[in-house]
């Protein structure tokens, strides 16, 4: 299975990009969660690895740091610094 992950070089250094990817809904299945950066569908912060946010999506709102438009609507984990 090839990576989801695309590196390159920002202002501060190395920087990746994921694809935004649903993993889980609603806490379940139970071993999706936490989420973590670019993964979805998460219904507040407490659904993310820590020190990354949930953004809440109506459309296809893009989201910092990742790639793709993902599922409308779905809410996605990533990293508030991006």
């Amino acid at each position: 299975m090839g990576s989801r992950a695309s590196w390159g070089t920002g202002p501060t250094g190395p920087i990746s990009s994921e694809e935004l990817i649903l993993k889980g809904n609603k806490g379940k299945p139970v071993e999706a969660y936490p989420l973590g950066v670019c993964e979805g569908n998460c219904k507040n912060n407490g659904d993310c690895v820590p020190g990354l946010v949930c953004l809440k999506r109506t459309n296809f709102e893009p989201v910092a740091g990742c790639i793709g438009e993902g599922e409308k609507g779905k809410n996605y984990c990533h990293n508030p610094i991006d």
